[in-house]
Order: structure tokens, then C-alpha cells, then sequence
């Protein structure tokens, strides 16, 4: 027999496990994962990590279903966001010549403007 206290793991471990399945599938149909902050998924990927050792080494059925499927969700995630990074401006390479309208632009742009503003 399951009690109050086990049922109350179970459902936190379900939404727990869920939490992510929502951005999973939105990055997935959009092929993009610029809305993923590596850091978030980083010490989320940490975090869910210690938390299924933890429920290992305590026998807790919920903590290690729930964070199982958590860890697969959010490395399903840092998987996308390698897959989908969109490419970035191609850092000059030590030694190359920069055009003079990218040194223009570099110099008369306000602190804290974009890469890509131009004057």
C-alpha cells in the first residue's frame, strides 16, 4: 500500500519529470535553441545529476524515476542546443586585416551596441 507521504514523491517526481517535455518539443519543431541559456542547462544537467545520485543511494523510487527522466529531457536539450546553435560571426583570426568599414563601425559604436550596429 502506497502512503500520503510516497503519493506526494510520485507526483512531484511526475511534474518534476515533465517540467522540461514542454521545451523539448518547442525546440525540437523549431530547430532553434536560442532561447537556452547554456548556463541554465548546465547546472540544471548538475543539479538533476546529483539529485539521481542522491535517490540511488537512499533507495527513493520517486527521486530516481523523476530525475531520470529530468536528466533525459534536459541532456535531450543540451543536445539540441549544440545541434541548433546558430552560427556566429567569425572571430577575426589573429593577424587579419579588418576592412575599414568594419573598423568604423567598431570605433563609432555606443558602448554596449550590438556587434552588427553600424554607424
Amino acid at each position: 500500500m502506497i502512503t500520503s507521504i510516497e503519493a506526494l514523491g510520485l507526483v512531484a517526481a511526475t511534474l518534476s519529470a515533465i517540467m522540461f517535455l514542454p521545451q523539448v518539443l518547442k525546440t525540437w519543431r523549431s530547430r532553434s535553441a536560442t532561447g537556452l541559456a547554456a548556463g541554465t542547462l548546465i547546472t540544471s544537467t548538475t543539479c538533476v545529476t546529483l539529485w539521481l545520485v542522491y535517490g540511488a543511494c537512499v533507495q527513493d523510487v520517486p527521486l530516481i524515476i523523476g530525475n531520470a527522466v529530468n536528466l533525459a529531457c534536459t541532456l535531450t536539450l543540451v543536445v539540441f542546443k549544440i545541434r541548433f546553435a546558430a552560427p556566429g560571426p567569425a572571430a577575426p583570426v589573429r593577424g587579419q586585416v579588418m576592412s575599414r568599414r568594419t573598423l568604423v563601425a567598431v570605433r563609432t559604436a555606443p558602448l554596449g551596441a550590438p556587434f552588427w550596429y553600424e554607424a
